[in-house]
C-alpha cells in the first residue's frame, strides 16, 4: 500500500487521532513525562486538533479535565517506577502503548473530589513548568505523587521507598551521561 501511496500519505488515523483532547508522551526516553494538549487555534486555519509525532504514544481524551487526571497519573513516580521497573536503560520501548497494560489506571470519573484534585495539579503543575518555577514544580509533584499513591492504596513509606530509588537512579543516570560524554 505504502508503495502505490504518497510520502505525505498518514495511516492508522482513528477519530483518536483527532480528539480535542489528548495526553501526549515520548516512547523512547529516560523517564515518564506526559503532558496534557488540546487544540491549537492556527491563525490561518482555525481550531486544529495536536497530532502527535510517531515517536510520540497519545490517548485520547474526552475533556481537559480527563486529560490533566490522566497527565498527572502518568506523570507520577509510581507510574515512572513501573516504567522503569519493566524496561531496558536507554531501551526503544520505554514509554510504549503496552506500559498501560501494566498500569491498572482507575478510569476518570469528573465527580470523584481526587480525581479533580489531580486534574487541578496538572493544571498549575503546566503553569509552572512553563514559567520555570522549580520550587513550586516539586511540592506540585509531591503532592500529585501523594495523590496518586491514594488511588492504588500505597502507603506513605512505600511511596517514600519508591521517589528515594528513583531518585538514586535519576543521579545515577546524571552520573553515567558525564561519563559517556568525556570519552
Amino acid at each position: 500500500m505504502m508503495e502505490s501511496s504518497g510520502f505525505y500519505c498518514m495511516f492508522s488515523v482513528s477519530p483518536a487521532t483527532l480528539a480535542s483532547h489528548k495526553v501526549v508522551w515520548r516512547r523512547m526516553d529516560r523517564r515518564m513525562s506526559a503532558a496534557a494538549v488540546s487544540e491549537v487555534d492556527d491563525k490561518f486555519l482555525g481550531l486544529r486538533p495536536c497530532i502527535p509525532q510517531e515517536t510520540c504514544v497519545f490517548v485520547s481524551c474526552s475533556s481537559k479535565e480527563e486529560a490533566l487526571y490522566l497527565s498527572a497519573v502518568l506523570n507520577s513516580a509510581l507510574v515512572d517506577f513501573i516504567a522503569q521497573s519493566y524496561n531496558v536503560r536507554g531501551g526503544k520501548g520505554f514509554g510504549s502503548p503496552n506500559l498501560l497494560q501494566f498500569v491498572k489506571l482507575p478510569r476518570f470519573e469528573p465527580k470523584n473530589a481526587v480525581h479533580l484534585e489531580l486534574s487541578e495539579l496538572a493544571f498549575r503543575c503546566h503553569d509552572v513548568v512553563s514559567g520555570g518555577e522549580t520550587g513550586t514544580q516539586r511540592s506540585l509533584e509531591a503532592a500529585i505523587d501523594e495523590l496518586a499513591a491514594s488511588l492504588w492504596a500505597v502507603s506513605g513509606d512505600a511511596l517514600k521507598t519508591i521517589q528515594g530509588v528513583l531518585e538514586r537512579t535519576r543521579s545515577g543516570a546524571q552520573d553515567g551521561d558525564e561519563e559517556d560524554s568525556e570519552e
